[in-house]
């Protein structure tokens, strides 16, 4: 019985998402919006409105992620850039 609470006990690990949105306007030459995902500190994927693509960053996520999968997180990125748009737009009304 030791020895299975032992096991059970030792697969509890913590994680940490992030997701860093930067969004600009009037650069030339550089993306509106840039989506970067973090998993531990580590870049897993990554949006640019240039490319307007999200790709994985890492090897095990390009591997069991399917295309429907990557479509999806796509739509969604638009959907935060036209929130973040509206309102970086809005701002001075928000204040």
């Amino acid at each position: 019985m030791r020895l299975l609470l032992i096991l059970l006990f030792g697969i509890w690990v913590t994680h940490t998402l992030q997701y860093y949105f930067t969004a600009t306007t009037g650069i030339s030459n550089f993306p509106r919006l840039v989506d970067v995902g973090m998993l531990n500190g580590e870049p897993i994927s990554m949006y640019d409105s240039t490319s307007q693509k999200k790709v994985p960053k890492q090897k095990w996520m390009a591997e069991n992620l399917d295309y429907e999968y990557w479509n999806k997180i796509y739509t969604m990125t638009l959907v935060l850039l036209h929130v973040c748009i509206y309102l970086c737009a809005n701002a001075w009304q928000i204040i």
